[in-house]
């Protein structure tokens, strides 16, 4: 996909609603492919590469440093329902059934939430 910052690479797997799958430095996509291999009978699965890792390649010559990266890639603020940090406990590649059903559990609060805001 091609982005302003560049041609992020992504993978797909599964139907539904979307959970996307950020990876952090120094680590690519693949980390989520065991929980993924457990969550994508349930959503749509995406997990994607940022600029540089895996397989989103920089441009020849293209500032790919942290700061460069924040000036042209900032990330617009979105509701805090969106985020959600994993339990420290649950690495995707030590626990991934953890982690997979952390994310379900996540998923039934938010849709109870959800729920409540409309009644």
């Amino acid at each position: 996909m091609q982005t302003r910052v560049g041609e992020i690479a992504y993978a797909e797997r599964g139907e539904g609603p979307a959970a996307l799958f950020v990876h952090g430095v120094f680590v690519n996509s693949h980390l989520w492919r065991h929980v993924i291999d457990r969550l994508c009978g349930e959503r749509r699965c995406i997990a994607l590469d940022l600029l540089s890792h895996g397989d989103s390649p920089a441009a020849p010559g293209q500032d790919i440093s942290f700061r460069a990266r924040g000036k042209k890639g900032r990330a617009r603020a979105s509701p805090s329902s969106w985020r959600w940090k994993a339990p420290s406990c649950s690495s995707p590649r030590e626990r991934p059934d953890a982690l997979a059903e952390a994310l379900r559990e996540r998923w039934r609060t938010a849709s109870q939430d959800e729920d409540a805001h409309a009644a």
